[in-house]
């Protein structure tokens, strides 16, 4: 059964599906119609193009999606269905980052190998606060998922029941991406119920985005990779995994787009990371939630975007792997607390 519970204020509503892929799929867009509307308005304004141009692309994800796995197609199909939607605007939604591909503004990520901590502030558009649900999935088999998304999108940030997490950070690179787009992977590496597992379904989405992923395991192993077009990078492991919106591991053209937001967060959280000595929940608290440096800093307060309009931090989520539990926090207010989610 599903159920949707509104949360109190500063949180994040909730919505809990079960069952088959046509079940998901059914319930996620019938629970969200609206929502998903709004959603796909949102995004056909920042793609800026025409909508058979858009349909056109969504046509060649669907043809990638199919073949990675089939499954994620049927969830997609059954949630256009229900939301009552042209499927074509679901498949651009799970591909936005490979459409846009050049908008590397989004989040400061960070995982604590000896405490199993990994976090995230996801940094975006003022208008998805309000959109932005927390998914509790559970699929006829597999792991149970606890997962932030955007309304449409079938994959994202979170965490599952094996102790597997999983971050995301916006790469820019002047390559094409077309390959399985970065939230349907996301999706994949939730379901799966072991690493081997996770790092079988990247081996098998080969290149063709620009994105990094940080993947946290309950035992403090750790995957970092940044995809760039046809290339990719796994970062070394190391006992703190720190990443913004550049890439680390090569060189890479990013076509243009500035840097400076994402080169100062950076910075900013080593600094952080070198007065720190416990590498617990109240450090990596403190330090998503810093904001001395105005616009550029880890926790943005909204602020004018040329293209977003009001963007900043949306929010802010660690998932304590060992424990399995989400501490998320709505909004950059730094005053806010971060409500515990248990899974």
């Amino acid at each position: 059964m599903m159920t949707v519970k509104d949360s109190p204020p500063k949180t994040f509503p909730e919505l809990w599906i079960a069952g088959s892929a046509d079940d998901r799929g059914y319930q996620h867009g019938h629970e969200l119609a609206h929502e998903v509307e709004n959603t796909i308005e949102f995004y056909a304004r920042l793609f800026g193009r025409k909508q058979q141009e858009i349909f056109t692309m969504a046509q060649h994800f669907k043809a990638v999606i199919s073949r990675f796995n089939q499954e994620y197609v049927d969830e997609i199909e059954a949630l256009a269905s229900a939301a009552r939607v042209n499927s074509c605007w679901i498949y651009a939604l799970n591909a936005r980052s490979e459409i846009l591909n050049s908008l590397a503004l989004e989040c400061t990520t960070l995982f604590f190998r000896r405490t199993s901590l990994l976090g995230q502030n996801w940094d975006w558009s003022r208008e998805m606060e309000s959109l932005v649900r927390l998914v509790t999935l559970k699929p006829k088999s597999g792991p149970v998922i606890k997962m932030l998304t955007e309304p449409g999108i079938i994959g994202k940030i979170g965490m599952n029941s094996e102790g597997l997490g999983v971050c995301l950070n916006i790469l820019s690179c002047a390559k094409p991406t077309r390959g399985v787009p970065i939230h349907i992977l996301l999706r994949a590496i939730l379901d799966s119920s072991s690493q081997a597992e996770a790092c079988r379904w990247i081996q098998q989405a080969g290149q063709g985005r620009a994105s990094n992923i940080l993947l946290g395991f309950d035992n403090g192993e750790s995957v970092d990779i940044e995809f760039a077009g046809d290339e990719q990078f796994e970062l070394k492991q190391k006992q703190v995994q720190l990443h913004t919106n550049h890439y680390l591991g090569g060189q890479v053209s990013a076509g243009g787009l500035h840097m400076e937001s994402s080169l100062c967060r950076y910075q900013r959280a080593e600094s952080l990371l070198a007065g720190m000595s416990e590498y617990n929940l109240t450090e990596m608290k403190g330090l998503l939630l810093d904001q001395a440096d105005g616009a550029l800093s880890i926790c943005s307060s909204y602020h004018r975007h040329e293209v977003l309009g009001n963007c900043g931090t949306v929010c802010s989520i660690i998932m304590d792997l060992k424990r399995r539990e989400i501490h998320l926090k709505r909004g950059n207010e730094i005053g806010g607390a971060y409500r515990v989610y248990s899974l």
